[in-house]
């Protein structure tokens, strides 16, 4: 007769794992509110140690570097949640759109899905356009963040684009990439004073504009 399984050491896991998580969030809510009153150079990892009452120790064990941490940020307010799949294709709200199936419906949930994480992301992405104009480092992570955000965007254009034959993928993600920069958004949204509301209305138009006219 096989001999009882022991429970106890995977709950522990389980247990250490969720702790493990609670910590980085922790830390990285910390580092995002540091980040926004101090900006990046001004910001040590000391003080978001602090504040997500924790050990610097424990930052380094989690992050590395403050870059990481700075990544950990920008990645979470991106994807408004820290669990989503590192596979695009595979989150709930591409899946959604791609089941759409009619074009401009997709086109304009791409949008509003869109402005509504620029406007999610924006004060974190200035933090680091501001950092990066000193910080050889930090223009190689803005570099990076900008090829990740146009690879993403050409990964869900190409998945829309196989459905609609004629519809140029390449062109379209080029397209939508420019109007839809944070650059522009804060352009917008801060320079011009637009509400978010009236920045999201009229991507939408000029996307689809652009996109398939009309």
């Amino acid at each position: 007769m096989a001999p009882p399984v022991k429970r106890s050491r995977g709950y522990r896991s389980v247990v250490r794992a969720e702790q493990a998580q609670r910590t980085r969030e922790r830390i990285v809510e910390a580092a995002r509110s540091r980040f926004l009153e101090h900006g990046y150079a001004g910001t040590s990892v000391a003080s978001i140690a602090e504040e997500a009452t924790v050990a610097p120790e424990t930052v380094y064990d989690v992050f590395g570097t403050k870059r990481r941490v700075l990544e950990a940020v920008i990645e979470v307010r991106i994807a408004g949640r820290s669990d989503e799949p590192a596979d695009y294709l595979e989150r709930s709200w591409v899946k959604y759109i791609l089941a759409i199936g009619e074009l401009r419906l997709q086109l304009r949930e791409f949008v509003r899905h869109t402005a509504g994480t620029l406007s999610r992301a924006a004060s974190i992405d200035a933090v680091l356009r501001d950092a990066a104009g000193s910080d050889a480092e930090l223009a190689e992570l803005l570099q990076q963040q900008r090829d990740i955000r146009f690879a993403a965007q050409r990964r869900i254009m190409g998945a829309i684009a196989a459905g609609h034959p004629g519809f140029d993928a390449t062109e379209a993600a080029a397209t939508f990439s420019a109007l839809t920069s944070p650059e522009l958004h804060h352009l917008l949204t801060v320079s011009r004073g637009w509400s978010q509301d009236r920045y999201a209305d009229w991507l939408e138009k000029t996307v689809i504009a652009a996109l398939i006219g009309g």
